[in-house]
């Protein structure tokens, strides 16, 4: 059996191609830093503070 997951923000929606180390998204990455998660997708760019 096959799973499809999801990577979803209120700014964001696309598959999620590995879920490793690192999670790879589909055409485009995700940073974790020390107080915020960065996603970019093309050439747009959204921060998410953890708090």
């Amino acid at each position: 059996m096959s799973y499809r997951y999801w990577f979803i923000t209120p700014h964001v929606e696309c598959a999620i191609h590995s879920l490793s180390e690192h999670i790879v998204i589909e055409k485009g990455t995700i940073e974790f830093e020390q107080n915020e998660m960065i996603v970019t997708v093309g050439n747009e760019r959204f921060s998410y503070n953890y708090e």
